[in-house]
Formats: structure tokens, sequence, C-alpha cells
């Protein structure tokens, strides 16, 4: 009504933020408080990593390990969300699903074949090998008589042992 003038500060009223009829408590996760026309308040654990006010506060900040604590502060997979803070994972172990639900530091490094020694890491079959094992953080299991005395999984279980000069009936004996 332009006869009673502006009635409502659209850049701090929280019932008319940033337009009329416009609530902030009605955005999910938001605290009803109207900055430079927009909610900017979010709910405790909840923040906008979005960058849309208009839908709220859509992200859960409490032990999520994309966004622990603030946008885009994304734990490593020796970490998982506890909260809202980084928490270590114990030796040899990780987190690698990066879920935020269910178990964290899931995944033992020692003995997993899909993540030995650490995450995405394969054991897939090795030339020479049979099943793939992981055994202390190292891809292993060559059949008898092949060893992988390099290390490498590229070129698998390389080393003939029984006639090898370098590496006489296992790695590293040198005859």
């Amino acid at each position: 009504n332009a006869a009673n003038g502006c009635e409502r500060n659209t850049k701090t009223d929280p019932n008319h933020c940033g337009d009329c009829n416009q609530l902030c408590s009605s955005r999910p996760n938001t605290a009803a408080v109207c900055t430079n026309g927009a909610c900017t308040t979010c709910n405790n654990g909840f923040l906008s990593c979005d960058g849309n006010v208009q839908n709220g506060c859509e992200t859960n900040a409490n032990g999520n390990d994309f966004n622990c604590g603030s946008c885009g502060n994304t734990t490593t997979n020796s970490q998982y969300c506890s909260g809202v803070n980084k928490i270590n994972c114990p030796t040899n172990t990780a987190n690698c699903a990066k879920t935020t639900t269910g178990s964290n530091c899931e995944i033992n490094l020692l003995t997993n074949r899909t993540n030995c020694g650490s995450c995405g890491n394969n054991c897939g079959t090795p030339a020479n090998g049979n099943k793939p094992e992981c055994r202390n953080g190292t891809c292993a299991n060559c059949d008898a008589n092949y060893g992988n005395c390099d290390g490498s999984l590229a070129n698998g279980c390389e080393s003939y042992l029984p006639y090898n000069r370098f590496n006489c009936g296992s790695c590293g004996n040198n005859c």
C-alpha cells in the first residue's frame, strides 16, 4: 500500500527477509535472523554450503566427512568426522568408504585385499601368482618358486627363485 509507505525493512525483518512474506524460519535448519535481505544464521550444526539462502542450511556439519564443522572441510582417509572435529584413525586403519553413517576407520589396511596398505590399492592376481592376498599392508601370494622381490605389483611375481643369483630361494638372498 503506497499510501502508508514502506512499513517493513526487507534487509533486517525475519518475517519479510529479502521480499515481503519471506520467512526466515520457513527455510530448513535456519534461525529467524535476517541480515542484508538474507536468512544468514543456521541452526547449530547446520551449514549452507551450496550458497543458496533460499533452500536454508542444507548441510549437516555434524559427522560429515565432506563438511566437518565447516563447508569443504574434508577429512582424509586416515580421519573421520566426529561432531565437528576431525579424528585420526588408529594406525593401519582407514575410513575408505567416506560415509557419514556406519563404522568409522572400518578398513584394516594390513589385511584388506581391496585396500591393502592404502585406500583403493586392490590386490589383483599377480603374474605368476594365485589368489590375491594382503599381508602386512603388502599384496602378496606368489606361486611356489616365484617372488615379488621388487615390491611392485605392476610386474607381479617377477623373480623365479630357484635359479636367481640375487634372490636365491627367497627374495633378497644373494647366492
